[in-house]
C-alpha cells in the first residue's frame, strides 16, 4: 500500500471515529436530558404530594361550601362550574377562575365568591329574572331586563310572561322598558311588543289596540298618549291602531 493510499485511510477512519463519537455524545446527552426531566418530573410530584398531606394534616382543605341565593341553578351545576372537589388543598383554589365559571350559568347574573380560612367557601348568586318570552325563528326564549337571554327549556311557569317578537328584539327590550317604567298603568296593559323594521316598537294592549310608537322620543310619545287618554278615551276610540310615531299628532285606526 502507497504512503498516499495508508494517508487516505487514515483520514476515513479518522471521520467513521469522529462521527461515532459525536452519535455516542448525542446518546449520551438525550439520556441525561431524559433522567433530568423524570427526576425533576418526580421531585415535584412528591413535593406536591407533601404539600398536599401537609394542608390535609393542618385542615387547610376544602370542607364546606355554603350557597345563597340560589333557585334557578342546581346544586350539581354550581359544583361542576366550581372544578374543585371536597378536601382540595384551599390554596389551590382560584377565587377568579371560579368566578368566572359559574359567571357562564344561563341564569347567573352575578355572584360573589368567597375564601373564609381555614375550610370554606361562600358562594352568593343573584339569578337573572325573565321579564319577556322573544319568540324567535319558531323558538321561545326567556328574556331578562337587560335583554340576556336565558336558555332555558322548561318554560311552563313563565307562560303569563308578555311576549316580544322580531329580529335583535331582545337586545332592544332594555330601552322599551325603561320608557314604559314611567307608565305604571300603560305597563300593566301590555300584552306583547313587535321590534319593527329593526328600529322601533309597536306595544299590543289587551283590549287588541297596538300602540305603534316612534323610533326616537319614545317617553314623549307615551306622555302624549297617557294625557290625551285621560281626556278623550283614545284605546275606547280606536278599533286597531293608534300611531304615535308623528310629533304633535295622533292618529286612529
Amino acid at each position: 500500500m502507497s504512503r498516499l493510499q495508508r494517508k487516505k485511510s487514515l483520514l476515513t477512519r479518522g471521520h467513521r471515529y469522529k462521527r461515532l463519537g459525536q452519535r455516542l455524545f448525542l446518546t449520551l446527552g438525550l439520556i441525561l436530558l431524559v433522567l433530568i426531566i423524570g427526576g425533576t418530573y418526580w421531585y415535584r410530584s412528591t413535593l406536591l404530594q407533601k404539600f398536599t398531606h401537609l394542608m390535609e394534616n393542618n385542615g387547610l382543605t376544602v370542607e364546606k361550601i355554603f350557597i345563597s341565593g340560589r333557585n334557578k341553578v342546581t346544586h350539581d351545576e354550581i359544583l361542576t362550574a366550581l372544578g374543585i372537589r371536597l378536601h382540595t388543598p384551599m390554596v389551590f383554589f382560584s377565587l377568579q377562575d371560579a368566578h368566572d365559571r359559574l359567571k357562564t350559568l344561563p341564569w347567573v347574573h352575578s355572584l360573589t365568591v368567597e375564601r373564609q380560612w381555614p375550610d370554606t367557601l361562600f358562594i352568593h348568586l343573584e339569578e337573572r329574572k325573565p321579564l319577556a318570552l322573544w319568540q324567535h325563528e319558531k323558538q321561545i326564549y326567556l328574556v331578562d331586563k337587560e335583554g340576556a337571554v336565558i336558555k332555558e327549556k322548561d318554560l311552563e311557569n313563565f307562560m303569563h310572561l308578555p311576549s316580544i317578537t322580531g329580529p335583535h328584539a331582545a337586545q332592544h327590550l332594555p330601552e322599551l322598558l325603561h320608557a314604559l317604567s314611567d307608565f305604571p298603568e300603560i305597563k300593566k296593559a301590555v300584552v306583547s311588543a313587535t321590534w319593527v323594521g329593526n328600529r322601533r316598537w309597536n306595544i299590543h294592549l289587551e283590549n287588541k289596540v297596538t300602540l305603534m310608537l316612534p323610533e326616537h322620543n319614545l317617553i314623549n310619545a307615551l306622555e302624549r298618549f297617557r294625557k290625551y287618554e285621560q281626556t278623550h278615551k283614545l284605546i275606547e276610540e280606536a278599533r286597531k291602531s293608534i300611531d304615535l310615531r308623528i310629533p304633535q299628532r295622533i292618529i286612529l285606526a
